[in-house]
C-alpha cells in the first residue's frame, strides 16, 4: 500500500508599526504557524477581543482619558491576556525595527516605502531561513496587512524573492503573496508583534527598559526581535559597491536601462531592474555551510 502524503499548510501573517510621529522608529513583523495552530489562536483571540477590531496602538490608548475609568484598565488587561495567549501558543515570529533618524542620516533620500520594503524583505527572509526547522512537509502562504501605498511593490519584491533558487530549495513558499484587512485576527496578531518590536527600539533610544509584554514574548525564544540603528546602516552603505559588483549592477547601466525602457527612477523600476539583473546573473548566495 502506498503511504498517504499529508500536506500541511503553514501561514505567515505580517504587519507594520511606527511611533506616534512616524519619524523615530518603524517596524515590520511576520508570524508563522500551521493552520491548526492559527485556528486555535484565532478562536481564543476573538473570544478576548469580541466584535472589536484590534489595533495594538489604539487599543492601549483609546480609553486613557475616557470618563469611564474602567475602560482603559480593561483594555490593558485584555492586551495582557492576548500576550499570554501568544506565549502559550506554537506560533513563532520575527520582528525588525529601524531607527529612522539614523537611517536618514546615512541614506538622505530614504522614503517611508523604502523603510517598509527593507523591513519586509528581511522579516520574510528570516522566516524563510528558519522555516526548515519548523516545516518538514507542507506549503507556506504569506499574507500581509493591506496597504495601498506599498502593496504593489511588496508583491513585486516578494515575487522576485520567490524566484531565488536558494529559497525554493529551503522552504516551500507559494509564489503569490496575499493582502488582508485589519479585520483578520491573524493580521491583528502580527500587528501586536510589530508594535512590540517598534516599542522595544523606541524605549531603548529613550533609555527606558523593555515592556513586560516584550520580555514575556522574547523569553519564549519563539518571538525574535531585532533593532537596527546607526552602525548597521553605515555597514550596509559601505557594502553596497561590493553588492553591485557581485550582482553585475552599475549605476551607469541602470540609467541606460531606464532610458531604453522609457521609465523613471522609482522603487518599482529599481525592482524591475533587479529582476532583470537577476535573470541575467542568477544569484549564488549559498555558502559551504548552507548559510547566506
Amino acid at each position: 500500500m502506498t503511504p498517504t502524503t499529508v500536506t500541511v499548510m503553514w501561514s505567515v501573517f505580517g504587519d507594520e508599526s511606527a511611533d506616534e510621529t512616524g519619524q523615530r522608529v518603524f517596524a515590520v513583523a511576520a508570524v508563522i504557524g500551521s493552520e491548526e495552530v492559527w485556528e486555535s489562536v484565532e478562536r481564543q483571540w476573538t473570544a478576548l477581543t469580541g466584535d472589536r477590531v484590534f489595533h495594538a496602538a489604539r487599543w492601549e490608548s483609546e480609553f486613557a482619558d475616557d470618563p469611564d475609568r474602567t475602560k482603559h484598565p480593561t483594555n490593558l488587561e485584555i492586551y495582557r491576556k492576548l500576550v499570554e495567549l501568544l506565549t502559550a501558543s506554537a506560533l513563532t515570529s520575527y520582528g525588525i525595527a529601524l531607527d529612522l533618524v539614523k537611517f536618514r542620516e546615512v541614506f538622505d533620500d530614504v522614503t517611508p516605502e523604502a523603510c517598509y520594503l527593507h523591513c519586509f524583505s528581511h522579516v520574510v527572509g528570516a522566516i524563510s531561513r528558519n522555516a526548515p526547522l519548523q516545516v518538514k512537509q507542507g506549503l507556506i502562504k504569506v499574507t500581509f496587512d493591506r496597504n495601498s501605498d506599498t502593496e504593489y511593490n511588496t508583491g513585486q519584491l516578494y515575487h522576485l524573492f520567490a524566484k531565488y533558487p536558494e529559497w525554493q530549495e529551503e522552504s516551500p513558499f507559494l509564489d503569490e503573496i496575499s493582502f488582508a484587512s485589519r479585520k483578520n485576527p491573524r493580521v491583528q496578531v502580527a500587528d501586536l508583534i510589530a508594535r512590540e518590536a517598534m516599542k522595544l527600539l523606541d524605549r531603548s533610544l529613550a533609555n527606558k527598559p523593555p515592556r513586560r509584554s516584550l520580555v514575556a514574548l522574547a523569553k519564549t525564544q519563539q518571538f525574535i526581535f531585532e533593532a537596527r540603528t546607526g552602525d548597521y546602516f553605515k555597514g550596509w552603505k559601505a557594502a553596497l559597491p561590493l553588492l553591485e559588483q557581485r550582482e553585475g549592477m552599475s549605476r551607469t547601466e541602470y540609467v541606460q536601462w531606464l532610458e531604453t525602457h522609457r521609465l523613471i527612477d522609482s522603487w518599482s523600476t529599481k525592482m524591475r531592474y533587479l529582476a532583470w539583473v537577476t535573470a541575467r546573473n542568477p544569484p549564488t548566495l549559498k555558502t559551504s555551510n548552507g548559510g547566506r
